[in-house]
């Protein structure tokens, strides 16, 4: 990934199956933890489902040719399908997957303002979102509601990703003067909760909770970048001067520079002193 998250994570690990198109993903820190993945990956599918992975599609990838993931797929009787060399079209549907939650992720990180630093964040909400959106190809039904058996998922609690929100504090958390709620952007959906992955910018910290008050038409991060950007305007007009454009002047109508047209003090001091010369002055003995 262009950018590392805030917890270090650089690389993902996305489970597609092939069938309802239900997406998992699994942020890495480095590609030997896809053995971890899988792992953990299999052990809740097939508790979910109670059904077992019969192939893995991947491409040539080193993380997925490595020997202890053949042995790992020997061991549990699994097919290992992979693409050619250069053939990305024979995963297609990986791939087109890849493509489409990345725009969706990048959609609304921009939008918010938000730094690269949270594209596991947007990517981890997108593919929530995602899996909770009808597709008709399935007959406007959602990925959640077939995977699960017939649930229909509740999208009740969706907010605008990146907006303003207001998180309680609990009155333990809190002194007698404090503010009863801080200021925080919402980054996603705690998996497993229901509640919400909320960025403190004052602690640089995230924080979970389900008392929020959300203002979707503000976006903090937004303004901070646009105070900047202002700030950089200014040191810049600051710096460069406006250039002053000469005027052309008409000479003809110019007087010249050694004659000075009289004023109208002007003509009321030599008066005064017109007058005071006419005064004879007193024969002091």
């Amino acid at each position: 990934m262009q950018s590392k998250l805030i917890q270090g994570s650089e690389y993902t690990a996305t489970f597609v199956d092939d069938y309802l198109c239900h997406t998992v993903i699994y942020y890495l820190r480095s590609k030997d933890q896809f053995a971890v993945a899988l792992k953990q990956f299999l052990i809740w599918a097939e508790t979910q489902t109670s059904h077992k992975m019969c192939a893995l599609h991947s491409d040539h990838g080193g993380k997925y040719i490595a020997s202890y993931i053949k042995d790992f797929l020997v061991q549990r009787g699994i097919d290992h399908h992979l693409t050619m060399p250069n053939s990305p079209q024979q995963n297609g549907k990986a791939e087109r997957f890849n493509h489409t939650i990345m725009d969706k992720a990048m959609s609304m990180m921009h939008h918010a303002s938000l730094s690269y630093g949270f594209w596991e964040h947007a990517v981890c909400a997108a593919t929530h979102i995602y899996n909770r959106s009808p597709i008709r190809s399935l007959n406007w039904r959602t990925l959640h509601e077939i995977w699960s058996g017939g649930h229909t998922p509740d999208i009740s609690y969706f907010r605008v990703f990146g907006c303003k929100a207001y998180v309680h504090v609990h009155k333990d958390d809190r002194k007698k003067l404090d503010p009863k709620a801080i200021e925080a952007v919402l980054i996603g959906y705690e998996p497993g909760s229901k509640g919400y992955r909320l960025w403190d910018k004052r602690t640089r910290s995230v924080k979970l909770s389900r008392d929020v008050k959300f203002d979707k038409d503000q976006f903090p991060s937004r303004k901070s970048e646009e105070t900047c950007s202002s700030d950089t305007n200014a040191s810049k007009e600051s710096h460069n001067p406006i250039p002053l454009n000469l005027v052309p002047v008409d000479t003809s109508t110019t007087l010249p520079a050694h004659i000075q047209t009289p004023t109208q003090s002007d003509n009321d001091e030599d008066d005064v002193e017109d007058l005071l010369n006419q005064i004879p002055s007193p024969n002091i003995e």
